[in-house]
């Protein structure tokens, strides 16, 4: 530049260009500036051949070429004027492509202000200045400002800032030949500086994370603050700041930084240091502020180039998202631009309207014809406004009311027609909606209201409700909700629906509405809260509901009547829903049937009743929901538990299983009714089992008659046939042959006299001597015995009862009981088994004794025998304690066995039942009473009948005479004097006459005329201190009531043999109580089940219980 006015040519082929150029350039404050016109392309090329002006301005549009040709042709042709292009839209692509063509920079007309105009400028001057000193400079110079001129080159042809600033530090470092470079970014809180570029540093400053600090103590915070390039020449030696880790871990000596310029401040830093002493030229310093200003105004163009590019996304998003249509179009009806909202309106995407008539497109056929009187309107007018129906591209009809503005040139003449667009297509249609709405809310057969939320003012209603309320429709909406409504009397009334409603969104309520003439009527009232341009609004609407309430309160009548019905049926009534079977509903009958209010209602059958798995009940369900055929059940058997889950007692009940099909005639439910019949079951059941009973009685009477009628003879014979029997075998030498004839003899006679015995027990005609026993200690006694009944090829185990009770039955016939059980567990098991003897307390409710017609509740001693043996069915079972029934092979059983049993249990107050499975077992369990008394003590033993020597004086009074004969010869056997009597009548006579005391009556019970009890009481008054004992083989009711000796009577069963009648008269002989005293007490005593205390002996002979009564 040779002056300091810098002469500018432009080349443009608008003239208004050149003047706004020249209007420009006269603002510039700083400098002078004389601008020259070409206005044609080869002017412009003749005039920058000439070489007079020191930056030429190039349009892009010249005629028929560019300006970029034109910059090529003039570089190819040598000229070296700065270049730069003038544009009018900022097109990148042009911009790179002058570039390449050799231009400075680019500006774009109406986006350049003064400002940048002359920056631009003076840097493409400056630029052309330094490139015209490199190119006449010669070696360090023309090398420095040729770093320049690319680091320059590489900012206008757009190189992105990272990239640059990598490349200028690289430049710097080779041509200042220094170890370090680099570029530093003062951070926004102007602290510290960044690392934004560098060549020489270490791993642990990475660009883009190391800092410095901002402060003047560090050399670039010195820098910043003296706006001067700063030199340092030792930094070991320098006292104006200190320099900052980055240099000092370096070992940095020498160096030199500049600041980069920006905008409003300095962007940062540009330094160059060594790592040994070195000095720095001006020329070295000028280098490097060249390359910071060439960096400053890249980095200010590229802000430049950020801002214009947000502004305009922010505008262009403006127009994109605007929701109403904006439309470019030129005076031919081509489309320029047109934003997303068309996409809404006419279903089109804005590039499918680009460049296409705009008119044509959108308003086809009829639509068209408007267009004319449209343009005629737009050359009269700078806005119009206008309504027009264009058509989608779905072909649908869309009414857009349209405000345009006219675009002209400087001429006036039309350029554009800017139009913005509303589609009021949904308005118009709300306009006839809201008229078909109106027409619609007033044929309405319910009332409808608008109501003010805040106020309760009626803001609208329908001819409905003027109808219901009896007003005109102007007198109503005069009205608020508390005026015609009884229940909302208040405001505070309306306040607090108000309130809840706002919360809930909706509700339905029914109130009494009041009409004009005051009267009242029910309604429903649907309402909802709605809000409407932060206007608060409730939308009721009512319908009167009189003739609903009358026939809802004669519906809830009948229900409640047909809900007491069901309820109070007597037959239980329950619905279940679904495969699951859930419960719907339940009367009382059916509560009472399953235990009660249980909480079943919403539960499956199986979640309700668990405890029915396995009884069948819920497949029957399954079954009938699955084919639709009812089931019908007859005194089934079904086990309930209460709600603790303890089952309750068995029940029977008729019901059925009725299945209840939807529309479809798809099963969608089940109907299960019925009655609980355990009564009747039960009733049917005791009287079966009376009338068994009874049969059983009348077979055991029939016996017993039998067994009574040849017990008394029968027994005699055998007493003779034992005692002589024994009385022979003590005069035969063991070796005698005669001795095993007598022995085979008393055997049978024995054998007869058990099989006797037995007659009377299941007949309950047998005496019975009863005592209070523990069953524990009755088993331990004989347990020994048994166990060589079973064998060893058996496992006999007990199981006494901890705690047991004390029950009162005859010990001898106790016994005979569990050898007859146990001898039958083992015949069930002929090839072995475990046979189980356990007692335990056993309580017997109430609910147990009605469903066993025998028992009496209460506390019982239970005695069980259990074997593992083959079992019995249930034909059996029925069968097994009749008399003579056996299962036994001919000859291996009189079917006497379970029979006694059966008879002692029942003669001792008790009960026996048998529960058995075939294959697996059976077990007999005997219900003894429980007696609250302590068991009684056995006797000494007894004494020895070889040592009996009696001397006292006994009356022998008995009609057979064989029985008469081996009793006085048994009795003299041992000393005693007898005095006999073929009846009563000799007794007493004998009784009188003889002089001599008598110690002892022996009597028969039965006897012809005289009982031996008669006797006894007549003999009482003759000789009060006359002890008695009775024989019999079958006694009668004088002293034996139920199967049980009177008290204090001492008896001896027939048959008996010398030994025992022997032994008994010692032990009468021996007691303390006189037998008037005990004919006293009988005499006085009634039958009230006094408990007794026996002592026991057993008769080695006969194996017979022989029992002598104590009070």
């Amino acid at each position: 530049m040779k002056t300091e006015t810098i002469k500018v040519l432009l080349i443009d082929d608008d003239e208004d260009d050149y003047i706004l150029t020249r209007e420009l350039l006269s603002e510039v404050k700083v400098g002078k500036y004389a601008l020259d016109w070409a206005p044609s392309y080869e002017e412009g090329l003749g005039v920058i051949a000439r070489g007079d002006h020191d930056v030429c301005l190039v349009d892009y549009h010249l005629g028929e070429h560019t300006g970029v040709q034109l910059i090529r042709e003039a570089r190819q042709s040598g000229l070296t004027t700065p270049m730069i292009l003038l544009t009018g839209q900022g097109n990148h692509e042009v911009d790179v492509e002058a570039m390449e063509a050799g231009a400075i920079g680019y500006l774009v007309k109406d986006e350049t202000p003064t400002a940048r105009l002359e920056r631009t400028i003076r840097y493409a001057v400056q630029l052309n200045t330094e490139h015209s000193r490199a190119e006449e400079a010669i070696g360090a110079y023309a090398q420095k400002h040729s770093v320049v001129a690319e680091i320059g080159r590489l900012a206008l042809i757009g190189t992105e800032l990272k990239e640059l600033f990598a490349e200028a530090v690289t430049l710097v470092e080779r041509t200042l030949g220094v170890e370090y470079c680099e570029v530093l970014e003062l951070l926004p809180d102007g602290d510290a500086l960044i690392l934004r570029a560098g060549v020489g540093w270490k791993e642990e400053y990475p660009v883009g994370q190391a800092t410095v600090s901002a402060a003047k103590e560090s050399q670039s915070g010195f820098t910043l603050l003296s706006d001067e390039p700063v030199i340092v020449e030792d930094l070991r030696t320098e006292t104006r700041f200190s320099g900052p880790p980055l240099l000092h871990d370096h070992g940095v000596v020498s160096g030199m930084t500049v600041i980069i310029r920006g905008r409003e401040r300095a962007y940062g830093i540009l330094g160059a240091h060594t790592a040994s002493a070195r000095g720095f030229t001006t020329d070295d310093v000028n280098f490097l502020r060249s390359v910071a200003n060439v960096l400053a105004e890249a980095i200010g163009r590229k802000q430049a180039e950020e801002a214009l590019r947000i502004e305009r996304e922010y505008f262009g998003h403006i127009i994109s998202a605007a929701p109403t249509v904006i439309v470019g179009i030129t005076p031919e009806g081509a489309t320029n631009f047109v934003n997303q909202a068309i996409r809404q309106v006419a279903g089109y995407e804005p590039e499918e309207l680009m460049g296409r008539d705009w008119w044509r497109v959108l308003y086809p056929g009829e639509e068209y014809r408007q267009v004319e009187q449209l343009f005629k309107d737009f050359e009269q007018s700078g806005v119009v406004n206008y309504e027009m129906t264009l058509t989608s591209k779905g072909g649908e009809k869309r009414c857009v009311s349209w405000n345009s503005v006219n675009r002209l040139n400087e001429h006036g003449e039309l350029v554009e027609i800017i139009g913005i667009g509303n589609d009021v297509t949904d308005r118009k249609r709300a306009v006839v909606d809201l008229a078909l709405f109106r027409q619609l809310m007033d044929q309405s057969n319910d009332g409808i209201f608008v109501i003010n939320a805040s106020t309760s003012e009626l803001s609208d209603v329908n001819e409905t409700a003027c109808r219901q309320f009896g007003y005109a429709r102007a007198e109503l909406l005069r009205l608020r909700v508390i005026d015609i409504n009884t229940e909302l009397a208040t405001i505070a009334a309306w306040e607090e629906h108000r309130q809840t409603l706002e919360s809930v969104g909706s509700m339905v309520l029914v109130f009494n509405g009041r009409r004009k003439d005051c009267s009242t009527f029910p309604i429903e009232i649907s309402l909802r809260y709605v809000s409407l341009n932060d206007q608060h609004y409730v939308l009721a609407v009512t319908r009167d509901i009189t003739e609903r309430a009358r026939l809802l309160s004669e519906l809830k009548s009948e229900r409640t009547r047909l809900v007491d019905i069901f309820t109070h049926a007597p037959a239980f009534i329950a619905s279940l829903l679904g495969p699951d079977h859930i419960f719907e509903i339940a009367n009382t009958c059916f509560y009472d049937l399953v235990g009660g209010q249980r909480d079943i209602i919403g539960m499956s059958a199986c979640d309700a009743f668990p405890e029915l798995e396995g009884q069948g009940f819920f497949e029957l369900l399954d079954n009938v929901y699955a084919t639709g055929v009812p089931f019908v059940g007859t005194e089934m058997p079904v086990e309930f538990a209460d709600g603790a889950g303890v089952p309750r007692e068995l029940r029977y009940i008729n019901f059925i299983y009725q299945p209840q099909a939807d529309a479809e005639g798809t099963v969608s439910s089940i109907i299960c009714h019925g009655v609980d019949v355990t009564e009747q079951v039960l009733s049917r059941h005791r009287l079966e089992e009376t009338e068994n009973q009874l049969r059983q009685s009348q077979k055991l009477e029939s016996v017993g008659m039998l067994a009574g009628g040849i017990a008394h003879d029968f027994n005699n014979l055998l007493t003779v046939i034992t005692g002589y029997s024994d009385l022979t075998l003590r005069r035969l030498h063991k070796a005698d042959p005669l001795a095993r004839n007598v022995e085979e003899i008393a055997k049978a006679a024995e054998g007869a006299a058990s099989l006797t015995r037995q007659l009377l027990a299941f007949s309950r005609k047998q005496v019975l001597q009863p005592k209070v026993l523990d069953l524990n200690s009755v088993i331990a006694n004989i347990e020994r015995m048994l166990g060589r009944l079973v064998g060893e090829d058996m496992e006999l185990r007990t199981s006494p009862g901890v705690g047991l009770g004390q029950v009162q039955a005859d010990p001898g016939q106790i016994e005979q009981v569990i050898v007859n059980l146990v001898v039958n567990a083992r015949d069930a098991m002929p090839k072995g088994g475990k046979i189980t003897i356990e007692t335990a307390n056993i309580y017997l409710d109430e609910e147990y004794a009605r469903r066993h017609i025998a028992v009496q509740p209460g506390w019982y001693a239970m005695l069980a025998v259990t074997d593992t043996g083959y079992g019995m069915d249930a034909e059996t079972q029925r069968q097994i304690f009749e008399p003579f029934f056996t299962t036994k092979e001919q000859g291996k059983g009189t079917g006497l066995g379970l029979s006694t049993v059966y008879g002692i249990v029942k003669q001792s107050g008790g009960n026996i039942w048998v529960y058995s499975e075939v294959g697996v077992g059976t077990t007999f369990k005997i219900y003894l009473p429980a007696v609250d008394e302590q068991a009684t003590e056995p006797d000494a033993a007894a004494v020895r009948p070889e040592s009996v020597a009696g001397t006292e004086t006994i009356l022998l009074a008995e009609d057979e005479e064989m029985v008469r004969n081996l009793a006085r010869e048994s009795l003299k056997m041992h000393g005693y004097t007898v005095l006999e009597a073929a009846n009563a009548g000799e007794a007493l006579s004998i009784c009188q006459q003889h002089e001599g005391p008598i110690h002892l009556l022996l009597t028969d019970v039965v006897m012809p005329r005289m009982s031996g009890r008669e006797l006894a009481e007549q003999l009482a008054g003759l000789r009060p201190g006359v002890r008695v004992l009775y024989m019999s083989g079958y006694p009668d009711q004088s002293i034996v009531h139920h199967g049980l000796l009177d008290g204090d009577i001492a008896f001896i069963g027939k048959p008996f043999t010398p030994d025992a009648l022997v032994l008994k008269v010692v032990e009468v002989l021996q007691q303390n109580v006189s037998s008037s005293q005990s004919l006293e007490r009988i005499n006085s005593s009634t039958p009230d089940g006094s408990k007794d205390k026996r002592i026991s002996y057993r008769m080695n002979e006969m194996d017979e219980i022989v029992s002598v009564s104590k009070r």
